[in-house]
């Protein structure tokens, strides 16, 4: 399925993008550390483009960038979580799977969240949330 480009947002770091059918694409676009500063300005984006309702949700970083423990603490709670229907990190390099998994295990997201090597079979996955 094709998706149709609604709006986005830049950030200095990062582009997030609203699609229909309603899908939440953010790209990290700098190699830096997220940390809970970042993650809480890109949900707040989040939540003006999809209108505070939860929509299925995409995340695709830049090779060396990085997401600290309060990154991962703040993204798996309910406020972090509270745009995201489900959540697709699709991973481009063996440090994001590492951290994708210290993520699922450690932080245990609440919505249903699942990693990806390529954003077509994530957003197949996406879609089936609406």
């Amino acid at each position: 399925m094709k998706l149709k480009l609604i709006k986005k947002v830049d950030l200095p770091y990062a582009t997030v993008q609203l699609f229909e059918p309603p899908l939440l694409r953010v790209e990290i676009t700098m190699d830096l550390v997220i940390t809970k500063v970042e993650a809480a300005a890109i949900n707040e984006v989040m939540g003006i483009l999809s209108g505070g309702k939860e929509m299925p949700y995409m995340l695709l970083a830049n090779e060396k960038t990085q997401f600290d423990s309060s990154s991962r603490e703040y993204t798996a709670t309910t406020e972090g979580s509270r745009y995201k229907k489900a959540e697709a990190l699709v991973i481009r390099t063996l440090a994001h799977r590492l951290l994708a998994e210290l993520y699922l295990k450690i932080n245990q997201p609440p919505k249903p969240c699942k990693t990806f090597t390529n954003e077509e079979d994530a957003v197949d996955w996406l879609l089936t949330f609406h």
